[in-house]
């Protein structure tokens, strides 16, 4: 017998499963993105922090040291200003300030077991450490600055900070000199924030080959803390720090004579 089918109503149509682990899967990459741009900001934003933070900075991440010298002291303190090279600075009252002179000027300010040296032309080379040093830039007294700095086997700390800014007076060879034993951190970090430019003097020096170069020798008269050499120039004493000394041992032949 056949059967009609005319009146059956034909089966629905098979849909497809939905997948929701589509729409779970684009928010999870939304969020991925999200996080990747901001890292990406943030590692960028601490970068350039760092390449301009001040490092008139010795101590340790966590220093536990005492500092010779307590901040309220520092009213006590000599300042120095030198409106040659453009720079002034502040030091404890005990401290030994020296001015002193190898073919160009360096300035010294030195406790028992630290130094600072001022060296605005370069020169006074004291050699390195062995140690392998950590090198960084950074801004010192608001220029820009590459630190070399070198640990002195827990004893303390060797630091060259060496201005790349253009400074008037200074040439490519300046360097600020560290040498700091650890119980002195604290101390040197209070000199160097005291550390800043002013406006120098413009520099005339002579180019002209002296007659002499002395080296005196002789026992200072009443105390004297008269300049150790000097030049003759037609017949007459002539201060070093008046020459362009670069010049004249490039072009001068000229020996050292000393007198005692």
């Amino acid at each position: 017998m056949q059967l009609n089918n005319q009146n059956q109503t034909p089966p629905a149509p098979v849909q497809p499963e939905k997948k929701p682990f589509l729409r779970k899967s684009y928010i999870y990459v939304f969020i991925v993105t999200l996080v990747a741009v901001l890292g990406t900001f943030f590692i960028l934003k601490q970068i350039q922090q760092l390449g301009g933070e001040e490092v008139n900075s010795i101590l340790p991440d966590k220093p536990n040291l005492k500092s010779s010298v307590e901040i309220s002291d520092m009213a006590d303190w000599q300042t120095y200003r030198n409106e040659e090279y453009g720079f002034e600075l502040q030091y404890p009252k005990n401290w030994v300030f020296l001015e002193s002179f190898s073919y160009e000027k360096g300035f010294f300010i030195s406790s028992n077991k630290s130094k600072l040296g001022i060296l605005p032309r370069g020169e006074f080379d004291s050699g390195l450490p062995w140690s392998d040093p950590m090198v960084k830039t950074g801004l010192f007294a608001g220029k820009g600055t590459e630190i070399t700095e070198w640990d002195l086997k827990g004893e303390g700390k060797a630091i060259w900070y060496k201005l790349i800014d253009n400074i008037p007076n200074w040439t490519n060879a300046n360097r600020i000199e560290v040498q700091v034993a650890k119980e002195d951190f604290e101390t040197f970090n209070q000199i160097l924030s005291t550390f800043k430019f002013i406006e120098p003097k413009p520099l005339n020096l002579i180019q002209a080959c002296p007659e002499e170069w002395i080296q005196n020798d002789m026992p200072p008269i009443g105390g004297s803390e008269e300049d150790r050499q000097y030049y003759i120039l037609d017949g007459e004493r002539r201060e070093l720090e008046e020459f362009d000394t670069k010049w004249v041992g490039k072009n001068c032949n000229l020996g050292k004579q000393t007198v005692y």
